[in-house]
């Protein structure tokens, strides 16, 4: 290779360099050792160049080298007397330091060759103490940067042996211990720099904190059973110990994280989280993370004890409109992960389909199905020392949570001394801050009964019919004026046959950008089938309606792909609509069944009433037409909270619902009669 001499400059280190007052006696020996040795590598021309530099140096620096005041009196700028020098001033090699230990501990780990580490401790100490960096500067090698012939001669090693040392992909630079300037210099990251500057005096401590473990999953195997056969295909490839990239996707809160560290420990490996902090403690930068991902493959990739993990891996390996992204780089990050590797992430969306279609193997997490919850709040509960019933297990299981929210629920009641009721005001929180829905799973009401809805069929006989049967792919339209139980019978019809319930209104579906509604209604459809569940979604006519009514591509293009997620499903689907002649005939023709709902009859009126109110309609007083079960929820629930218990003022309020929905109040056509007196006559 050929060299060319330049004059002396500064250097431009991204990280300065401390002070000497740093270095102990082995130090000391070691940058002794590294003048002797450039004085020993350099041509005599390139030697020539820089003497009178050293000669300073070597003044400068007389007491912390323990040399004789006179050493470099007499000394002649040229190389011939610069050699007789180095002859003159020569020492043994140093004791290994803490630094030495702490470089070999890596060094052995990665199994990295002894130019290599040679190469790491001269840039390690160059970061650490200044007149390793002044040393460098003062070489006639071109460069800001140490270069490879500045590290030839700093170590001894052959040009080209160096050369190869680093090499694009080469150990150091993968392990990310070294950056490539890429025009032939190099630096020292902030991690090599964080190892050098170690405390750890053994390796096992060393290892400990760049190789950091995490607690034990506080869930079992069997709570995530709902992911099926998903579960256990993931088990055996990562159990076959390959390299393997495994995405683990869904909104915050399902369980990604412990699922990764569950899975970790199911095949007898300890899951290590990639680039949690940066040196600060603080949130790393997306190249710090990356970095840490890369040495920990380095230092790893030749054991069977670890599955990486990169948690909240969105921002890592997305690429859109991000000037700092690889795509390639990224790309063979996921394509050869040479561990078994997960990769966390809530919105897959985000990635390049060139990034996703890399993965090995891809798993949605949705909220748990309603017994795996209850299961994790009984454990959780009994870590906190909180006492529930059954019923409260079963009613904090009810709320529409992941894992996550629901144990940071009963560590809050637990902090508060509290029990059900704190640990639930504290889940609701953290869901309304997540914008999801904190209504309670199951029934619309412990009141509702199906014979209060009107409807063209038996709505009971329905439940029991759809409940013997082993087709499950099966959907109903739902139609008619509000109020009338459309809704309130899909919950409870869920319930009866034992099923989840995964519920969108319109306006959980519909986005401001062209293509998102269309994503979040297959989205939907995916999440029901994934969790078994029944898909409720109420206001369907707003993505079903007649598309010759459509003036913009776009509408059109909800419905077509409502009408193939409809084609292709295999779990319970149910829709309910107000507007049942705005729907699209297509769509109508894909139920399985349509049921039409209508008001209360006045029988079913009365014994609404009953249930509600704990008394009968007031005799002698007409039964009111036109009501409808949301009615006198909603006049029930009005009571309740003015402590009202009058029948009569109970009636008007009932009244006034059907007034407000500009309909005119009418008789159902008989009254109650009163005690002891004949039926009245119409």
């Amino acid at each position: 290779m050929h060299i060319e001499a330049t004059p002396i400059r500064r250097r431009t280190a991204a990280v300065p360099a401390l002070a000497d007052h740093g270095m102990n006696a082995g130090e000391t020996r070691h940058l002794h050792r590294a003048i002797i040795a450039v004085i020993a590598n350099l041509s005599s021309k390139q030697l020539e160049l820089c003497a009178v530099a050293l000669l300073n140096f070597l003044n400068q620096r007389q007491a912390i080298l323990n040399l004789p005041a006179s050493v470099t009196n007499d000394v002649a700028a040229t190389a011939e007397s610069m050699r007789a020098l180095a002859d003159k001033i020569s020492a043994p090699p140093p004791a290994p330091t803490m630094l030495d230990r702490r470089l070999g501990w890596v060094a052995r780990s990665m199994r990295l060759a002894p130019s290599e580490r040679a190469v790491l401790g001269v840039m390690a100490r160059r970061t650490l103490y200044s007149s390793w960096a002044d040393l460098m500067d003062m070489l006639p090698l071109r460069g800001s940067l140490p270069n490879v012939a500045v590290l030839s001669a700093m170590t001894g090693y052959p040009l080209a042996e160096i050369d190869q040392r680093l090499a694009p992909g080469s150990p150091l630079l993968r392990a990310h211990l070294l950056r490539d300037d890429q025009d032939g210099e190099f630096d020292t990251t902030s991690l090599l720099k964080r190892i050098a500057m170690s405390h750890a005096r053994k390796q096992a401590e060393l290892m400990r904190w760049l190789v950091p473990t995490v607690a034990p999953s506080t869930l079992a195997w069997s709570d995530f059973g709902h992911l099926g056969p998903q579960r256990d295909l993931a088990e055996r490839a990562m159990r076959s110990g390959h390299p393997f990239s495994l995405m683990l996707y869904g909104e915050p809160g399902t369980g990604k994280s412990e699922f990764a560290r569950l899975l970790a420990s199911q095949i007898g490996r300890e899951a290590v989280f990639a680039g949690l902090h940066d040196s600060k403690g603080r949130e790393p930068s997306r190249a710090e993370r990356f970095g840490h991902l890369s040495f920990l493959k380095s230092l790893c990739r030749r054991g069977n004890q670890h599955v990486l993990v990169m948690d909240e891996a969105d921002d890592v390996l997305a690429t859109t409109n991000r000037r700092d992204a690889s795509k390639t780089w990224i790309n063979r990050a996921v394509e050869a992960p040479e561990l078994p590797t997960i990769w966390i992430l809530n919105d897959p969306r985000k990635l390049d389909p060139a990034v996703a279609r890399r993965m090995n193997m891809a798993i949605g997490f949705n909220r748990p199905p309603l017994a795996v919850r209850e299961r994790i709040i009984i454990k959780a509960a009994e870590r906190e020392g909180i006492a529930l019933s059954r019923a409260e297990q079963r009613q904090l299981a009810k709320i529409p949570a992941g894992p996550a929210q629901l144990v940071n629920g009963l560590a809050v009641a637990r902090l508060a001394s509290g029990g059900v009721e704190q640990a639930q005001q504290a889940i609701n929180g953290v869901l309304t801050a997540m914008g999801q829905t904190t209504a309670a799973e199951g029934p619309a009401t412990d009141v509702y009964d199906p014979r209060w809805s009107t409807a063209q069929m038996d709505l009971a006989d329905l439940a029991q019919r759809l409940g013997q049967s082993a087709d499950k792919g099966w959907s109903l339209l739902l139609s008619g004026p509000s109020g009338t139980g459309k809704s309130a019978y899909a919950r409870h019809l869920a319930h009866e046959l034992g099923l989840e319930i995964e519920e969108r209104r319109g306006a959980d579906l519909l986005g401001p950008y062209i293509g998102e509604t269309e994503a979040k209604i297959a989205a939907a459809f995916a999440t029901a089938e994934a969790r078994k569940a029944m898909l409720l979604i109420d206001e369907a006519d707003s993505f079903l309606f007649r598309r010759d009514s459509a003036s913009k591509s776009w509408e059109t293009s909800l419905v077509n792909e409502m009408l193939r997620q409809m084609e292709n499903r295999r779990w319970p689907f149910v829709a309910t609509t107000n507007l049942v002649d705005q729907l699209d005939p297509a769509a109508q023709r894909r139920f399985t069944m349509r049921i039409a709902f209508d008001a209360m009859t006045g029988g079913q009126v009365t014994e609404v009433f009953q249930a509600y109110f704990a008394q009968p309609w007031p005799a002698g007083h007409e039964v009111l037409c036109g009501l409808s079960p949301g009615d006198v929820a909603v006049v029930a629930h009005r009571a309740r909270l003015l402590g009202v218990t009058d029948a009569i003022q109970l009636i008007e309020w009932l009244k006034g619902e059907i007034t407000a929905r500009g309909e005119t109040v009418q008789s159902a056509g008989f009254s109650i009669p009163a005690p002891d007196s004949k039926p009245m006559k119409r």
